[in-house]
């Protein structure tokens, strides 16, 4: 199934789903999609079993906005473009497949769990509902970055690889400036020149490191 155009979804259930062996779903452009939060189940923005869904993969100037958690099974893959500054995802990526995310020009992606899932959910089996990320490809540069926030109930993100620049967003207690909140982020592989940079709610930079 591909769609030229941007999607306008408010859904309650999952947004995009595959199950299909082999099955494609491609959203070539943005728009915006919506699911339930605070249940106990696993509704999510877009949910591949078996295949792959394609999100704005080009990363060109198209809207994106996402609330909603992710998921990718075993053998399925998600690929996400975030490329504008009013593109967001207020989710998690829940992976035990491959997801791909592409964070760039003032794009941000909130690291926050909407839903949890009751034991019958023994299907959603991801990455322990805990963020991880094949491919983040970021920025050309610091000035082009996405922005990743890590408030002070999201849980640790794993990147596996990440390639170009990305800023990520810690708050800390404001009874206690020094304490940093919000779950660690494990970058195993980047590419050469690659950047990150820290920062927490006070705006200051607390660092900025070359890859």
């Amino acid at each position: 199934v591909t769609v030229d155009g941007n999607v306008d979804m408010d859904v309650y259930g999952n947004g995009v789903t595959v199950t299909g062996d082999n099955s494609t779903v491609t959203l070539k452009k943005g728009g915006s999609i919506t699911v339930p939060t605070g249940t106990k189940y696993g509704d999510y923005a877009l949910a591949a079993y078996d295949g792959t869904i394609n999100m704005n993969v080009e990363a060109t100037a198209n809207a994106v906005k996402i609330d909603g958690d992710i998921f990718a099974l075993k053998g399925a893959t998600v690929n996400l473009g975030l490329a504008t500054n009013d593109s967001y995802l207020n989710g998690i990526i829940d992976n035990g497949g491959t997801a791909n995310l592409t964070l760039k020009n003032g794009a941000t992606w909130t690291n926050l769990a909407n839903n949890t899932r009751y034991g019958q959910d023994n299907e959603d089996y991801g990455n322990g509902e805990q963020s991880k990320v094949t491919l983040l490809t970021g920025g050309d540069s610091l000035a082009q970055a996405g922005t990743i926030i890590q408030t002070a109930n999201s849980k640790p993100l794993e990147i596996v690889k990440l390639s170009g620049a990305v800023h990520v967003k810690y708050y800390h207690d404001a009874s206690d400036p020094t304490s940093i909140l919000g779950g660690y982020v494990e970058i195993a592989k980047a590419t050469q020149g690659s950047n990150i940079c820290l920062i927490t709610n006070g705006g200051f930079d607390t660092a900025n490191e070359e890859l």
